[in-house]
């Protein structure tokens, strides 16, 4: 055999893998113009169970190309627009970009809002209180939370990952207890930088992500079942409106309750607690409250969703706190006008700087986070 075939063959198998990657790119984009979940989930599934997971995330990703079709703001021409909370889970460590996070939250919604809501450990409420003053209303996560499912967080969730957990359980229990018509939930690391319509004739944003956790569909898939769980796209998004009557409706279901109202408290903590208990915790990270919202959501109204692009980007480095100080939404909108959030994950901010040459992205590449990217306790 000449010493030439081998690496004619290794050239072979390359083209052909990059043939069916364009092929799958292609199928994936026709898909996504098809109705709710039928298109990208169901092309998107077909794909990865024939050519396997590597070739659909590599690279310049199947996930990523469908994400950057997206339109930004699907919703901008809607007439009925109605006011939304924004909620915004807490703790002493977030407080560098807490201002941040409201201010963004401000400039980032046509919907007027309601009242902004800071939720912290009870400890922490006096010092957040001050650091925020009027900008926001600052609860306890006592007054959300309740004994039960605490209790079942200590019991099954590893100590390491409880108050990453915590945080989730907030979000979706707070949610389900507001009358509002829409709750805008942020993570507090995280930064609007455009406006957009969030909620508007009975249609609500969606926004997709070009990551993809397996375990979190897998979630899904042991708590409503596998045609909920039928998505081929990710909702981690680190914030996203959440109607309070779909979050109840996911918790009923998942529970097998009758329809639960926002004062059906009880109700509420026997769903958060099904919610809890489907998850896998010998998993680095084993659910998500976005994802689990985004599938429900997508799989209920298909028609009432409309999704939207991510556009969210992390900087390299900021060092200090004091930098985040003199930080302000004018600047980072400056620095990054392409992007539509910025997020300072906490466990990296001692390695972000500002100012600098290194202040270019690395996520609008769109680049699919791996698994060894999921967060650790935070």
């Amino acid at each position: 055999m000449p010493k030439a075939f081998p690496e004619g063959w290794a050239s072979l198998r390359a083209g052909s893998r990059e043939l069916i990657r364009r092929l799958c790119t292609k199928f994936v984009l026709l898909g996504s113009y098809l109705p709710g979940p039928v298109g990208p989930a169901v092309v998107g599934r077909v794909i990865e169970e024939s050519f396997g997971q590597r070739l659909v995330t590599a690279g310049h990703t199947i996930r990523s190309r469908y994400e950057a079709t997206r339109p930004f703001d699907p919703l901008s021409n809607g007439r009925d627009v109605p006011p939304i909370e924004v909620f915004i889970p807490c703790v002493l460590k977030d407080l560098p970009t807490l201002r941040l996070a409201i201010e963004g939250a401000r400039l980032g919604s046509r919907n007027p809002i309601s009242r902004f809501v800071v939720c912290a450990p009870q400890r922490h409420v006096a010092a957040i209180s001050t650091e925020v003053g009027a900008a926001a209303f600052v609860i306890a996560e006592e007054e959300v939370q309740s004994p039960g499912v605490v209790a079942l967080v200590d019991r099954i969730v590893p100590p390491e990952r409880r108050n990453w957990v915590v945080q989730q359980l907030l979000k979706l229990g707070y949610v389900a207890q507001s009358r509002s018509q829409g709750v805008l939930v942020i993570d507090a690391d995280t930064v609007l930088l455009r406006q957009r319509t969030w909620l508007a004739d009975g249609c609500q944003l969606l926004a997709i992500s070009r990551e993809m956790h397996v375990p979190y569909r897998d979630h899904v898939r042991t708590w409503l079942g596998d045609r909920v769980a039928d998505t081929n796209v990710s909702f981690v998004t680190h914030h996203q409106l959440m109607q309070p009557g779909v979050v109840r409706a996911m918790l009923s279901c998942g529970s097998g309750s009758d329809r639960l109202e926002a004062e059906d408290s009880a109700a509420i903590d026997v769903g958060l607690r099904c919610w809890l208990g489907a998850a896998d915790f010998s998993l680095a990270s084993a659910l998500s409250e976005y994802h689990s919202y985004g599938a429900w959501l997508t799989f209920s109204q298909p028609k009432q969703t409309a999704r939207c692009s991510w556009g969210n980007v992390e900087p390299r480095r900021l060092d200090a706190s004091a930098e985040f100080d003199e930080l302000r939404i004018a600047t980072l909108r400056s620095e990054y006008p392409e992007a539509t959030s910025v997020t300072f994950h906490s466990w990296k901010r001692g390695s972000y700087s500002l100012g600098s040459s290194d202040l270019s992205f690395g996520r609008l590449d769109c680049h699919l986070r791996v698994a060894s990217d999921v967060p650790p306790e935070d």
